[in-house]
C-alpha cells in the first residue's frame, strides 16, 4: 500500500540529490533467521518491513535529517510506518521495532535521545557528526521543550560492527567501512514506494537481486522453487514483484526456456536476474515477455544439448 506520492516522500525525507547508504550483506540471512519461530513472519511484508526500516533509520541518521525536520514531522514510530506503507495504528510490526524487539536483538537499532543535527566529511574523508547534545545550550527554550522526550533510532551497526567494537569505541560499522555491504539508494526507495504494484515487498526483492547480482555486474540464476528459501517471503509474492520490477525496467530477466518432463539426471537453466541502472527505469510499464514452455523431447530436437545441464 503506497501512502505517499513520490513528491510527498521527497518532501518528508528532505531528499537532496543522489543520497545512499550501505547495508551489510549479512542482513538478509540475519532477518530470515530471526523470523524463525515467529508466526507473524508468514506475512510476506514482515521481512521487507524490517529491511526497509533499517534502511530508512540509517538514511535519516547518515544524512542528519533530524536536525532540519519540522516540528510536525519528527519521524515518530507512527510516521516511520507510514513512510513504509504500513498502517500507523497497526501493532503487527511492533515486535520487530520495539525495545527488545528483533532489530534491537540483532544490534541494528537502539532507542536514544541524542541524534545528529549536521554531518560532514573530515580530513580523512570519514563521516563527522555534530550531535544535538553538543548544541543544546544554543537551542531556544520552546524548541528544547518540544524535543525533551524525543527518542530516535540509533543505527548501532552503522557505527560498530560488533559489541566488542562499541566497547573499544572503534567505529568500523557500515557508515565507515563498506566491505561486505551493498548499496541502497534513496532513488530506489522513492521509485518503489511511490508505485502501488512495487511497494515495500518490491523494494526488498530489488535489493536482494541487487545484492545477488553485484549491483547489476552479473546475472544471478535462481530456480523459482528456491524463491521462498532465498528471499524469505512467499514465492508467489516474489514472482509478482519480479514481474513488476521488470515492467518498470528496473531489472533484467533472461526468461530461460521452461522444459517439462526432464529426466532425473538432466536440469534446465534457471532464469537469470540482474538489476538495471536507475537512469533507465521507467515511470510507465512496458510489456513483459512470457516464459516459453516446451517438453523435453521437443527441446532436445530443436536445441540439442545447449539448453540442458547434466548432473
Amino acid at each position: 500500500m503506497s501512502i505517499y506520492t513520490r513528491e510527498e516522500l521527497e518532501k518528508l525525507l528532505q531528499v537532496n540529490g543522489q543520497e545512499k547508504v550501505y547495508l551489510p550483506n549479512s542482513i538478509f540471512t540475519e532477518l530470515k533467521r530471526a523470523m524463525v519461530g515467529h508466526e507473524k513472519n508468514k506475512s510476506s511484508k514482515h521481512i521487507p518491513f524490517a529491511y526497509a526500516y533499517v534502511f530508512i533509520i540509517s538514511y535519516l541518521w547518515r544524512y542528519a535529517k533530524f536536525g532540519s525536520s519540522t516540528n510536525d514531522y519528527d519521524y515518530t514510530e507512527k510516521e516511520l510506518k507510514r513512510l513504509l506503507g504500513v498502517n500507523e495504528v497497526s501493532k503487527g510490526f511492533d515486535y520487530i521495532t520495539k525495545k527488545g524487539g528483533i532489530l534491537e536483538q540483532l544490534d541494528y537499532i537502539r532507542k536514544e535521545s541524542d541524534y545528529p543535527v549536521s554531518v560532514k566529511l573530515d580530513d580523512n574523508n570519514l563521516l563527522e557528526f555534530t550531535m544535538y547534545s553538543e548544541i543544546i545550550d544554543y537551542i531556544p527554550h520552546e524548541l528544547k521543550q518540544s524535543r525533551r522526550n524525543r527518542k530516535v533510532n540509533f543505527p548501532v551497526r552503522g557505527y560498530y560492527f560488533c559489541p566488542e567494537s562499541e566497547e573499544d569505541d572503534y567505529e568500523d560499522g557500515y557508515f565507515f567501512e563498506i566491505e561486505n555491504t551493498h548499496e541502497v539508494s534513496i532513488e530506489t526507495f522513492l521509485h518503489c514506494m511511490s508505485k502501488e504494484d512495487i511497494g515495500l515487498e518490491g523494494f526488498y526483492v530489488f535489493q536482494y537481486l541487487s545484492y545477488q547480482s553485484n549491483n547489476g555486474k552479473r546475472f544471478w540464476n535462481c530456480p523459482q522453487n528456491y524463491f521462498e528459501s532465498e528471499f524469505g517471503i512467499n514465492a508467489k509474492m516474489v514472482r509478482e514483484k519480479i514481474k513488476a520490477l521488470e515492467a518498470y525496467n528496473m531489472i533484467e530477466n533472461t526468461h530461460e526456456l521452461m522444459i517439462l518432463g526432464l529426466p532425473a539426471d538432466v536440469k534446465a537453466f534457471a532464469n537469470g536476474y540482474s538489476v538495471i541502472e536507475s537512469t533507465y527505469w521507467r515511470e510507465t510499464k512496458k510489456e513483459v515477455p512470457k516464459r516459453k514452455v516446451m517438453n523435453y523431447k521437443r527441446a532436445l530436437r530443436e536445441f540439442g544439448d545447449t539448453v540442458f545441464l547434466y548432473s
